[in-house]
């Protein structure tokens, strides 16, 4: 049985579930809360996508793009520093990400607007360069493995530092399994955790 055209395989819904949730808690704890060790927020979707809603009912909830947009706006309106960044690197899906930024969730969101950047670059080539003071969400749904973004040479550059709250989520799609995994990763006193979750509802920490 050859693959589901991309977005419309029964696993999308459930990758887009549990996006919003992570990062819907993330927004929460940085709009709302008083983080002493966190000034500012660094969010990255490696693989963007046209930004296309996949489902009728709550469009808004089924792409990462629109996502983002929300919850960066969600953040921005609560006077907090943050960027969030979307990566994709075909030419074609990215002016397809862009007009539906523009004419769809910048609008339905506009707080999000001066606070949500796109690029059309290859972010498997991405390092980055922040503040200890920085929560760091990073974000890689590749098509397939050949899209994999989360390179030794970028988790190495976003290495939690203490006081930072990093998140790494990485979803592992097959063609009848999906498998997400989901990384919280905490540096406090010089003792960095690392709590790991998937889909078989296994949660695992340890000390790095």
């Amino acid at each position: 049985m050859g693959r589901a055209k991309v977005g419309q395989s029964g696993v999308t819904p459930c990758k887009h579930f549990l996006l919003n949730a992570l990062l819907g808690q993330e927004a929460g704890v940085i709009g709302r809360g008083n983080l002493p060790q966190c000034d500012s927020a660094y969010w990255v979707d490696l693989t963007a996508g046209d930004g296309a809603a996949t489902q009728v009912a709550e469009p808004e909830k089924s792409c990462s793009p629109a996502i983002f947009a929300r919850h960066c706006a969600f953040v921005a309106k609560h006077g907090k520093p943050i960027q969030a960044h979307l990566y994709e690197r075909a030419s074609t899906n990215y002016s397809k990400l862009v007009d539906a930024l523009d004419t769809v969730w910048l609008e339905q969101y506009p707080d999000a607007k001066g606070s949500l950047f796109t690029h059309n670059v290859d972010s498997s080539n991405l390092q980055l360069d922040l503040g200890s003071r920085t929560a760091c969400f990073l974000y890689n749904d590749p098509n397939s493995i050949d899209d994999w973004a989360f390179t030794r040479e970028f988790l190495t550059s976003a290495r939690p530092t203490p006081g930072r709250l990093q998140q790494w989520v990485a979803m592992l799609v097959g063609l009848s399994v999906c498998s997400a995994i989901h990384l919280s990763v905490v540096t406090c006193g010089g003792a960095t955790l690392k709590c790991c979750f998937n889909f078989s509802g296994t949660i695992s920490c340890c000390l790095l």
